[in-house]
């Protein structure tokens, strides 16, 4: 599991706890899974939803500055 944390051109930061997957749309649905989130480049600029065991998130991406993604434990 993986916590990412979000920066906004405002200085807001926005945090997620325990995301197992992550998928964004480009072209086509990109689905990211939990061995690769850490060594993934997630592009900004894209709505990005996050999934873990008992939550789902969408996370905006406008006026993203970066996305970092921390493995847990």
């Amino acid at each position: 599991m993986c916590t990412f944390h979000f920066r906004y051109t405002s200085g807001d930061t926005h945090v997620f706890e325990h995301i197992t997957k992550a998928e964004f749309m480009r072209s086509n649905l990109v689905t990211v899974t939990e061995k690769d989130l850490l060594s993934f480049r997630f592009p900004t600029g894209y709505d990005l939803h996050l999934f873990s065991e008992t939550n789902n998130f969408t996370v905006s991406g406008k006026d993203l500055t970066y996305i970092e993604v921390k493995k847990e434990g």
